[in-house]
């Protein structure tokens, strides 16, 4: 059994996941013999779909506390109150297939469980606190993160960024893993080769780059989130109380799924409490690569801004 930490949770699982960083902290019991709260524990076994819609979809079923995921040719996943996740593996798989699925949607449906507010994001650490970059897909949320930790900014998270809001006293978010999935372009920008970093999943281009530099194991506080948004003009600017709402909505990584469980207003409530209590700014910008240095710099002078 191999022992990993990722956002804030002790995870024993039989699947090696390099991409996590080791634990040596006991998981599944604490020092009385009890379960930790922060335990999570995979085991491979048979998964039973006829309780659901059948293998053609992703999600099989979904219940409070109680959803299954399906990846053909994959695996499908069972995760039972945000503290287990049964995987039963195609006998075909590649490992990397699992893993993409495991800490991709099933990490981030595991956190849902937990009452987290999962958005679809990346994250750096700026000034011991989260700055994170959300946006619809091939907006550039990995690059952006990437950008940010060859400019010597940490890592926080990449594409999954768990949010918790139990605390009275501020909004903290927790660190996901030290890993970027990037595209070869993307990754050429930040000074890294391609070549030499593994595909994601057999047929995505994107890769997966390890990043080492001065990552945190320690929820923080959450800053500042940015709204990257394609535009012919480069500019930074406030938005409105709803439009706040309408990203946060729209980033929201398990909107869909909200609707099945009979959730869907309890994570309004989270998004209207982080909306009113977190600044969220677009971030307009051309995609042109080269630019991203002074994407990073106009970034970094917003942060000096209070509003």
């Amino acid at each position: 059994m191999y022992c990993y930490s990722a956002y804030g949770l002790c995870i024993a699982s039989p699947i090696e996941l390099p991409e996590l960083s080791a634990s040596e902290t006991a998981v599944a019991r604490n020092s009385a013999g009890a379960t930790r709260d922060d335990a999570v524990v995979i085991e491979l076994d048979r998964i039973d779909l006829s309780e659901g819609s059948g293998s053609d979809r992703i999600l099989a079923w979904a219940k409070p506390g109680d959803a299954c995921l399906h990846y053909r040719g994959a695996a499908t996943f069972h995760l039972i109150n945000g503290c287990r996740v049964v995987v039963d593996t195609h006998p075909e798989a590649d490992s990397r297939a699992v893993r993409l699925f495991l800490l991709g949607p099933v990490m981030a449906l595991l956190l849902h469980q937990r009452k987290m507010l999962v958005l679809h994001a990346s994250a750096v650490v700026v000034d011991g606190g989260v700055i994170a970059f959300a946006g619809e897909k091939g907006e550039g949320k990995s690059t952006l993160a990437g950008a940010m930790t060859a400019a010597g900014y940490p890592l926080f998270c990449d594409d999954v960024l768990a949010i918790d809001l139990r605390r009275p006293d501020r909004i903290v978010a927790h660190p996901g893993f030290p890993q970027l999935k990037l595209m070869p372009d993307s990754a050429a920008q930040i000074g890294l080769s391609a070549t030499d970093l593994p595909r994601v999943h057999p047929d995505y281009e994107k890769r997966a780059a390890r990043i080492d530099r001065k990552s945190t194991s320690r929820a923080l506080p959450v800053k500042r989130i940015y709204i990257l948004q394609t535009a012919d003009q480069d500019a930074i600017e406030p938005l409105s109380p709803q439009n706040r709402l309408v990203e946060l909505v729209r980033h929201s990584y398990l909107a869909a799924l909200l609707e099945t469980t009979g959730e869907s207003a309890d994570h309004f409530r989270q998004v209207v409490m982080l909306a009113n209590r977190i600044e969220i700014v677009a971030v307009k910008r051309t995609r042109d690569l080269s630019r991203l240095r002074e994407t990073v710099g106009r970034v970094i002078e917003d942060l000096k801004n209070d509003r």
